[in-house]
């Protein structure tokens, strides 16, 4: 029988990660087998670069998953109309631009029932009227883009409003 640990290369596992200096950074490599801890020293574009991506999040399609909301709240259609809406509408600031007539005009609905609904989406801070007839998708629940453009919708739509 042969010996399977002979000719195989240690499984490990790594974490970027700084030590003590904030110019310098390390990958910790913990051997498998010997459980041996060693750090080798990393670019700082490395790190750079691990910063810069997106983290805890879900790549959605969303035709597929509007079908999904379609399905489950079945009795809601409305409600689903709305987010629909809005999602195939927002362009790339995560901004549509619409007043609630329009979007009523669209749904086949009142503008009442519409205002009603997006009122319960800023509520629940999934958009924030920027303007009548601008409305901008949270960045931190939805966004199409690159990690760098999401920063920066983000931003834009944390900053409160300046008046003059």
């Amino acid at each position: 029988m042969k010996d399977k640990s002979q000719g195989t290369k240690p499984k490990t596992t790594t974490k970027i990660m700084a030590l003590e200096s904030k110019a310098t950074f390390y990958e910790k490599v913990v051997d498998k087998i010997t459980g041996e801890v060693n750090f080798i020293e990393v670019a700082g574009m490395t790190y750079k670069y691990m910063g810069e991506r997106d983290f805890n999040f879900m790549k959605m399609f969303y035709e597929n998953f509007i079908n999904v909301l379609e399905s489950y709240f079945q009795g809601s259609n409305f409600k689903v109309s709305v987010l629909k809406f809005l999602l195939l509408n927002a362009d790339k600031q995560n901004c549509v631009f619409a007043t609630s007539q329009e979007i009523a005009n669209v749904l086949k609905t009142t503008q009442q029932a519409v205002a009603k609904e997006m009122k319960i989406l800023q509520d629940c801070n999934f958009i924030k009227k920027v303007r009548n007839g601008v409305y901008q998708i949270n960045a931190d629940i939805l966004f199409k883009g690159s990690a760098k453009k999401r920063q920066e919708v983000k931003e834009k739509f944390t900053t409160p409003f300046v008046k003059h």
